[in-house]
């Protein structure tokens, strides 16, 4: 295919494999904006249970695999910790995968303290949402992805993982509405999601940016291998 065309470039069979590659995990989960009777504020916990199942199904079905679990903000991330401690201590075979002692121990971290920590497997929860299980995306606010350069930590993010990435979010790619934000970073969270939602990619994103863009794919999803 000429370099620059328009036309989509179809999912590699590796991007067709659910163990390579980057992957979109739809939950209806719900975004506490405010603090509740069950949540503190600026966490989904419906989200953060959805992780922690994949977590353990990880540590069931692929424990050779180092492991990252990464928030879109501060207080997802301690929610993500809180509900793996709660979980840990009923299941015998999640406990023995967290422990420490590994060559690459399991982390927990926000988006904005993840630089050179790199696993085999991330799975990323976005966090924010509708305040309502499948209820509509009011807000385009995304935390740091919206602040100066957020695109770039997007960029460090997404290729934090060898092997596979599972983003998960409680709404979907179509959601995101480009047009209700200045920066860069919904539009490039938009186009990330879509992505791992369909494995299809237009080629005209992927070489029509910079050397450092966020969507050098070859490399981070090996479609070329």
């Amino acid at each position: 295919m000429p370099k620059g065309s328009n036309a989509p470039r179809s999912p590699s069979p590796l991007q067709l494999d659910p163990n390579y590659g980057l992957k979109f995990r739809g939950v209806p989960g719900a975004y506490a904006r405010g603090k509740t009777g069950t949540e503190r504020a600026g966490t989904n916990k419906i989200e953060a249970q959805h992780v922690v199942k994949a977590v353990a199904e990880h540590a069931r079905t692929s424990p050779e695999l180092s492991l990252g679990v990464v928030a879109f903000s501060k207080a997802q991330s301690d929610t993500l910790t809180e509900a793996l401690e709660y979980e840990r201590r009923r299941d015998p075979v999640l406990d023995a995968f967290l422990r420490e002692g590994r060559s690459e121990d399991v982390f927990v971290k926000s988006i904005e303290n993840v630089q050179g920590d790199e696993r085999d497997v991330i799975l990323i929860s976005v966090g924010y949402g509708p305040q309502d299980p499948n209820g509509r995306l009011a807000s385009m606010s995304f935390g740091p992805v919206n602040g100066e350069g957020g695109e770039r930590r997007l960029n460090v993010l997404f290729s934090r993982a060898r092997i596979r990435c599972e983003v998960f979010a409680s709404f979907g790619p179509g959601d995101i509405d480009p047009s209700r934000s200045s920066r860069e970073g919904p539009r490039v969270l938009k186009r990330f999601l879509d992505f791992a939602k369909t494995g299809v990619i237009e080629e005209r994103i992927a070489t029509g940016l910079e050397a450092d863009s966020p969507f050098r794919v070859n490399n981070l999803l090996r479609l070329h291998s």
